[in-house]
């Protein structure tokens, strides 16, 4: 992740670099008529290079202090998606030392760029733009590549970053439709540990568990209840089955290695949302007469059954079998990254409790929190002794599993809309001035029986060699940023082409946008008027 964002922060200081070389540039070559004729009039070329300077510090310094607030607003921004609240990461200190550094870099960029301007304050160049001063003629075709190339720059940059959001976009957008396999919506988690002291005994264990469930489900309010030693997004994970043997008939018992097991009570896959495909889930009465039944997901009878009859197959555990009842829809275990494993759910009895611990799984029918506060008071109440966690929603554990990647998403998004909005500034600038430069052209071409297509065709050749420059080298980069969030990609290959075409019109959109005003000043252009001061 790390290397993407320094990509990410290197592809949009490149851009704002050009972008702002370009807007200098370009008021260097609009001014380089009246520099020149105060070089004639006895203006000193030492006192011509300081006013090139001092017009760009004026525009850069006040640039880095706006930047330091939006920088302040977009961390609350993307802030706000990871912790659940709006506090910046960042304390008083930091950002006075963060805002003098921006006041420093700004004032320095100031006097780079001012310097860049200062070239063209030069003997041979003064003495073009007094030329241009007296007969009107356009920019050099030095100047218009430079103009071009920063075009092209601007364009590259706009690219890539717009692939890579687009590929961050679309994995989220996959990774929030994915199928869960569970339902997170209202369900709750309340984990309980009791004293080693007081509940040594599986017994014991089992008998504490059972009553507090019985409390949990008489609460107003609560619609189901279940316990599960290891519930999806619990971040616990439980591993057995080095000694389990699987017996399907007309086969050779098979040995299973390790596998996910998760130990539950009835009403737990109705707490938490998960289907059965195949057979029926534990119930009550399995509780009760403690029976050897057992509970698979998809993906262990993809991997062990293979295709047979998996309730007629069972799973000899410590030399008891027990028969599989029921097949259930595969679960992701720790969210939409990662895929199901092959799971084993076993009925949490006093021969299965496998720790002194426990997550009650909850699915209300009223208000959440009030819910959650009479749950925990329940259990409380049972045993003043055990130790009860906060109420934790599916949903926003879900939520917090995603947020870097929300956080990055929206940088990448604000990066890329920067970026954008710069292009759009570059394209708008270097037709403007090409518009303004060849307006007795276009009056003459008018004149002469030029249709409006052609006057759009002569603006759209103008940009056509550094667009299709820019598109191609922004591709490319692209591209090679997206290999390094592969791993961060879900249901989309950092190679994707629909993401490629769509940043390719996006980007063919901002400067279809972008063209239109010099469009039409250029359409609108008087030939009559514009001829008759030649």
């Amino acid at each position: 992740m790390r290397p993407m964002l320094l990509s990410v922060a290197v592809l949009a200081l490149l851009a704002a670099c050009a972008s702002a070389a370009g807007i200098v540039l370009a008021d260097a070559i609009r001014q380089q008529p009246e520099m020149a004729v105060r070089h004639a009039l006895g203006a000193t070329r030492r006192r011509l290079v300081w006013l090139a300077i001092g017009r760009t510090l004026c525009w850069t310094v006040p640039g880095g202090l706006s930047g330091v607030i939006l920088a302040w607003t977009v961390l609350e921004w993307i802030g706000a998606s990871g912790a659940g609240h709006g506090s910046n990461p960042l304390s008083e200190l930091d950002w006075l030392f963060i805002a003098a550094s921006a006041i420093a870099l700004t004032g320095a960029a100031g006097l780079l760029l001012g310097g860049l301007a200062a070239l063209l304050v030069g003997d041979r160049t003064l003495a073009l733009g007094l030329k241009e001063a007296e007969q009107a003629h356009s920019p050099s075709r030095r100047r218009r590549l430079a103009l071009a190339a920063i075009v092209s720059v601007q364009i590259a940059a706009a690219t890539s970053l717009g692939v890579v959001s687009g590929m961050l976009i679309r994995s989220m957008v996959n990774l929030v439709n994915v199928d869960l396999g569970f339902e997170p919506a209202q369900a709750f988690l309340v984990r309980v540990f009791l004293p080693d002291d007081q509940y040594g005994t599986r017994e014991e264990q089992s008998v504490f568990f059972e009553n507090a469930l019985a409390r949990v489900r008489a609460v107003r309010g609560v619609a189901s209840a279940g316990i599960s030693n290891t519930p999806p997004l619990s971040r616990v994970v439980v591993t057995s089955g080095w000694n389990y043997l699987l017996e399907t008939p007309g086969r050779t018992p098979e040995a299973l290695g390790p596998l996910v097991t998760q130990y539950v009570s009835p009403g737990y896959f109705e707490s938490i949302g998960m289907r059965v495909n195949r057979g029926r889930g534990f119930t009550d009465e399995d509780y009760r007469a403690a029976a050897s039944v057992i509970i698979v997901d998809e993906a262990f009878y993809r991997v062990h059954v293979r295709g047979g009859d998996a309730l007629e197959v069972s799973i000899r555990m410590g030399g008891t079998p027990f028969h599989i009842i029921g097949v259930m829809h595969d679960v992701r275990q720790d969210g939409p990254i990662e895929n199901a494993r092959p799971t084993l759910y076993v009925l949490r009895d006093k021969r299965h409790t496998p720790a002194a611990f426990g997550h009650f799984v909850v699915r209300p029918s009223a208000a959440t929190t009030a819910v959650m506060q009479r749950v925990v008071s329940e259990v409380v109440a049972l045993d003043r002794r055990v130790v009860v966690d906060d109420p934790q929603t599916l949903r926003g554990l879900l939520a917090a599993g995603l947020a870097q990647r929300q956080r990055t998403l929206r940088l990448l998004a604000l990066a890329a809309a920067v970026v954008f909005m710069l292009t759009w500034f570059s394209v708008t600038g270097a037709l403007g001035d090409f518009v303004e430069n060849k307006r007795r052209e276009m009056a003459l071409r008018k004149a002469l029986g030029a249709s409006q297509r052609d006057t759009i065709l002569l603006l759209a050749n103008y940009l056509a060699v550094p667009s299709l420059i820019g598109l191609l080298l922004g591709c490319v980069a692209g591209l090679l940023l997206a290999r390094t969030l592969a791993t961060e990609l879900f249901g989309v290959a950092p190679t994707d082409p629909a993401t490629v075409a769509a940043a390719v019109a996006a980007l063919l959109m901002v400067g279809v946008v972008a063209a239109a005003g010099p469009i039409s000043r250029a359409i609108a252009v008087d030939p009559s008027r514009a001829l008759r001061a030649l």
